[in-house]
């Protein structure tokens, strides 16, 4: 299938946008996270939290982004403790 001049503008480039709710709670030092995008959702509950290592939420992302036919449980219902993400975690 042809592009439209506006899907080659700019030599191909593109910004892809999500918006989302975030309905996840971290404590005051932000160690422990809970809530709707973690793997416990209540606070009596709350995990520590991961820093770096995203390997099955970066793999979720992708799946989301890549398939049309996109199970918004099977990719995310479990929920991730992952906090922040460093730079080594992504490919060069």
């Amino acid at each position: 299938m042809k592009k439209s001049p506006a899907e080659t503008a700019h030599d191909g480039a593109r910004i892809s946008l999500t918006f989302r709710h975030i309905g996840t709670f971290l404590n005051a030092d932000e160690t422990l996270i809970w809530g709707q995008g973690a793997t416990s959702k209540t606070r009596e509950g709350a995990k520590p939290t991961i820093s770096g290592d995203p390997g099955r939420l970066i793999h979720a992302m992708g799946y989301e982004n890549q398939r049309s036919d996109f199970n918004w449980e099977r990719a995310y219902g479990a929920g991730f403790d992952v906090l922040h993400f460093i730079s080594s975690d992504f490919p060069k």
